[in-house]
């Protein structure tokens, strides 16, 4: 993992995988986000730039019918605003 703070805050890692159920559903050579600097001083969470370098994206139908995302889809419901207040 690897950390940078101009022009915004920035985190890398490499080797990403995303799973459900002990399945890969997705995953990255390298993952990228990079955070507004000032959007953070106002305790706002802004991301600028989210990159994937070599993607890879499993969506498969299980046996009783469901996809392998819909546990994901579930979870993303609970997530707060990542832009904050409006």
């Amino acid at each position: 993992m690897r950390t940078g703070f101009l022009p915004g805050l920035r985190v890398t890692i490499d080797d990403v995988t995303l799973r459900s159920n002990a399945s890969p559903i997705a995953s990255a050579q390298r993952a990228s986000v990079e955070i507004e600097l000032l959007a953070l001083l106002r305790n706002e969470v802004r991301i600028s730039k989210i990159a994937l370098q070599h993607p890879a994206i499993s969506v498969e139908r299980e046996r009783d019918g469901r996809f392998n995302v819909a546990a994901l889809q579930a979870a993303g419901s609970t997530l707060p605003d990542l832009d904050g207040p409006t």
